[in-house]
């Protein structure tokens, strides 16, 4: 009898590969929600997540004058400055 309960468990419990692939794939998303910030729209999350972005982009592998551009467009931006960031294109 308990060999069957024991197949039974491992059935039911079982946590699908499915379910853990989906976790990593959206485990950005959770480092930026907390307890705190639960209600922030979809917009917010995006700005916050692209920020991150920025800041982390400035330790990597860039050209120097692209890191002081990222540098100083962020400082404006986190001091309030209303400024027009400039778009650069590589086409």
């Amino acid at each position: 009898m308990w060999h069957v309960v024991s197949q039974m468990a491992r059935d039911i419990l079982t946590v699908h590969i499915s379910i853990v692939a989906s976790e990593i794939a959206f485990s950005a998303g959770g480092r930026v929600f907390s307890d705190y910030r639960s209600k922030l729209s979809s917009e917010m999350v995006e700005a916050l997540i692209i920020s991150r972005d920025h800041m982390h982009a400035l330790t990597r592998r860039q050209n120097y004058s692209e890191k002081e551009r990222i540098q100083n467009d962020l400082d404006d931006i986190f001091s309030g400055n209303v400024i027009e960031m400039s778009v650069s294109s590589d086409d």
